[in-house]
């Protein structure tokens, strides 16, 4: 009996050598550059929004003392919860500047180095940021779009 051997199609390797004439070094550099600035905005405004989330049921109450209304005492459990929650949803926001902050430090060494392996290391990292972030994106907006059709439909059921 004959053994048949299925044979897949490969994709022919792709060896050839890509040189970075002095402009792409340049554009890289600079791109680079403003990644990290992008990253350590980012990390920043994060950490403010941490602050501001320990602190929101005591700025709330404040504004509604100013505006002379009371708020109910706030039991210590929704404190906790809101820290926790925070924490957690900020640790997994912050993932892809993680990944863009590798790409920015990989491609400064790579250009330092002259190291086409951290090139691509670092492009791989650009790409998985973009990955995270798209993804980000797109459950942000089914969020959004799911929150914002219930609004219709809770006004729709009250009229």
């Amino acid at each position: 009996m004959e053994e048949k051997t299925k044979t897949a199609a490969v994709a022919p390797e792709l060896n050839f050598d890509i040189a970075l004439n002095e402009d792409a070094v340049a554009k890289l550099k600079t791109v680079a550059k403003w990644s990290n600035i992008l990253v350590i905005t980012y990390y920043v405004l994060i950490g403010i929004s941490i602050i501001f989330s320990l602190f929101s049921f005591k700025i709330v109450e404040k504004l509604l003392y100013l505006t002379g209304q009371s708020m109910p005492p706030v039991p210590f459990g929704a404190y906790v919860t809101n820290i926790l929650a925070s924490f957690v949803f900020y640790g997994i926001v912050v993932v892809p500047f993680f990944f863009l902050q590798r790409f920015s430090k990989k491609a400064k060494r790579a250009l330092v180095e002259k190291d086409e392996r951290l090139v691509a290391d670092a492009f791989a990292d650009q790409s998985m940021f973009f990955k995270l972030f798209s993804w980000y994106a797109i459950v942000g907006a089914a969020i959004v779009c799911t929150v914002f059709i219930g609004l219709i439909l809770v006004l729709f059921l009250v009229a």
